[in-house]
Formats: C-alpha cells, sequence, structure tokens
C-alpha cells in the first residue's frame, strides 16, 4: 500500500486503539503522541495499559476507554523466546477491547503476549516498532524518546508535532490545592526542587549532592531546596541547611503538584525531570548510564550533566554547581548545554 493510500485507511479508522505499558517517567514521555492521537481521532481513541497508569497520566486525555492489562509479568530472553517485555492476559484485552481496525503500539518492547494480542485483534491496520506491524516504525534510540514515540502519530499524520501537545501534566485539583499552601509558605523564596532517588545506578552520591546544595544555598540566598520523592536519609554526618526541606514520601501526585510550582529543578533521570520539562520548569539533569540525548530535557531551558564513562561516581560537585548557578542567573543562556 502506498503511503498516501495508507494515510487515507488510517484516516478512515471507526476503532482505533493505542497500546502503551511502561514505567512513570515513560508515560509522561509518551503524553505527547497520545495527545496527539485523541485528538486526531475524537471520541474514538481506546487505550491500552497497565492499571493506574492510564487514569493518572492520562485522565485529561479525551479518550473513548481504557482497557486495563491483567496479570503482568515481566518476560525476559530466554534460549527458547527471544521476545522479553510483559507478558500479560492477552486474551481478556481483547475480548474486553472488541473489533479494532486500526491498531497503534508505542512499546519499544516486544513479548508472547504483544504478538498474541496483535494476532487476535488482527487488526486492518497496525503501526508500531517490530516487523509483525502493517507499517514498521524505526525504533531509533538516537532520537529523544518524545519524539521516538511521536513518530508513530506522525504515521497518522504527518503535520502533528510533538511541541503543538507538550502541555503540562494536568494536577486535578486536590493535589493543586497541596501544592498551593505549601507555594504560599515558602513564597518569600524561589524554589529549588531537587529529585536524587531512582535505579542505583542512576543516582548520584547524596554526600556530594549535600555539599552542592549547601554551596548552592549559600550563594542564593532567595532560593529554598525542596527535596522530593527521597527515600534515603540524607548523610547524617552533612551539615545540616536550614533552607533545605525534605518533602519524602508524600503520594506522587501531591510531588507533581508541588514541582510544577518550582522555580528550578535538579535531579537525575526520572519521572520528575520529564514532569519538569512538560511544566517548562528550568532544569538541570544528571546522566550516567542512560543517554541525556534520549531521556533529558526536550521542551524547557536546561543544562545536562553527562557522567564521564556513563559512571554517576564521576560527576563532580564543581560541575553540578556550575550548572546550578548558571540556570539561576537570570541572565543565564545556559539552554540544551551539556555541563
Amino acid at each position: 500500500m502506498s503511503p498516501q493510500k495508507l494515510l487515507q485507511a488510517v484516516s478512515l479508522a471507526e476503532r482505533p486503539a493505542v497500546f502503551f505499558a511502561n514505567g512513570h517517567g515513560d508515560h509522561i514521555l509518551v503524553l505527547p503522541t497520545i495527545r496527539a492521537l485523541a485528538h486526531y481521532f475524537p471520541s474514538k481513541l481506546r487505550i491500552v495499559g497497565a492499571d493506574g497508569m492510564v487514569q493518572r497520566y492520562f485522565h485529561c486525555v479525551p479518550y473513548k476507554s481504557a482497557h486495563v492489562m491483567r496479570n503482568m509479568e515481566l518476560q525476559r530472553d530466554s534460549a527458547t523466546s527471544p521476545a522479553h517485555g510483559w507478558i500479560f492476559d492477552y486474551r481478556a484485552v481483547a475480548e474486553d477491547l472488541g473489533s479494532c481496525d486500526l491498531f497503534l503500539s508505542l512499546i519499544p518492547w516486544r513479548s508472547e503476549s504483544t504478538d498474541s494480542l496483535l494476532r487476535l485483534l488482527s487488526p486492518a491496520n497496525s503501526i508500531g516498532f517490530f516487523n509483525n506491524f502493517h507499517t514498521q516504525v524505526p525504533l531509533d534510540y538516537t532520537k529523544h524518546s518524545v519524539d521516538m514515540a511521536f513518530d508513530v502519530a506522525l504515521n497518522v499524520d504527518p503535520s502533528l508535532s510533538p511541541l503543538q501537545f507538550s502541555a503540562p501534566l494536568p494536577i486535578p485539583h486536590r493535589f493543586r490545592q497541596f501544592a498551593d499552601r505549601f507555594r504560599r509558605a515558602t513564597s518569600d523564596f524561589k524554589i529549588l526542587a531537587v529529585h536524587a532517588d531512582t535505579k542505583p545506578e542512576k543516582m548520584w552520591c547524596l554526600r556530594k549532592l549535600m555539599r552542592t546544595l549547601t554551596l548552592f544555598l549559600d550563594s542564593h540566598p532567595r532560593y529554598v531546596a525542596v527535596v522530593i520523592g527521597l527515600k534515603t536519609s540524607m548523610e547524617s554526618n552533612e551539615r545540616e541547611h536550614d533552607r533545605i526541606l525534605c518533602l519524602r514520601g508524600i503520594p506522587i501526585d501531591h510531588t507533581l503538584a508541588v514541582l510544577q510550582n518550582a522555580d528550578l529543578f535538579l535531579g537525575v533521570d526520572s519521572c520528575f525531570l520529564h514532569a519538569a520539562d512538560l511544566a517548562r520548569v528550568p532544569g538541570i539533569g544528571l546522566f550516567g548510564p542512560t543517554s541525556s540525548a534520549e531521556f533529558g530535557f526536550r521542551f524547557s531551558k536546561h543544562c545536562h550533566v553527562d557522567a564521564p564513562g556513563g559512571s554517576m561516581t564521576n560527576i563532580e560537585e564543581d560541575r553540578v554547581m556550575h550548572a546550578l548557578s548558571s540556570m539561576a542567573d537570570p541572565l543565564s543562556h545556559c539552554e540544551t548545554v551539556n555541563a
């Protein structure tokens, strides 16, 4: 089928479905794509995803219905099965979804369940990253993750743009109220939101973080540092600073609301970095084993500090301090610079 005829066939879909399941941060990264597809298929798009994730991250997208993957279990590579990713009750998904004339997959992984679901649905057209789809989109990890996912939407309508659908995460009113109260309580200061906890290999040394925050706050008296999400206790032998506040352990929805009120962000590769990016909070991203080009800031003014050799232990405090000071300076032109 020619590209023109394919676009025409896709545009006529009456029962389109989009499929996505991955980590919290990945849902934020694909949000522009989900929004674009819902815009293109008003009141028609159905979403297949993990329980709770669709409701949390896509609740303001005008989709028609959500369909939950049940009995999810991570499948690893094996000698008998080269597939990897999540296995789930694909029969239940297919039965719940019903007929489907266009199946759009945003997942960069493949499993026996995804293959079986596609076979069972047997849509007239399908678009995804693997060779069992009618249209195979290149799985190009040199692109930013936002743009790689959006390539699926471009196969629906080439005129769509990620920027057009890059609004901040919608925050429900009850969580926004909590964030507004916190903002009023700190109204004498600018807020530096700090997020440091993630997979161990992607974390920066807490001792180095505390020393950097102390130095930054001493030299920037208008700022208060708000540590979000951190489960690990700060080093007890490090100097305490009276302008370091910890909001560890509060629900993620409250944290996301507080983050959107911040003036500056410092953090590792995580869902909070991606949320700050959509909210256009200027930020500094710390990257080691993962790529800042793929998972860093995409829309907001930013600096990326990339670890030499890919190890977070190789990030020195002076580089992070330089990036923080550059971003905090209102005359700074640090956008997209790697520190």
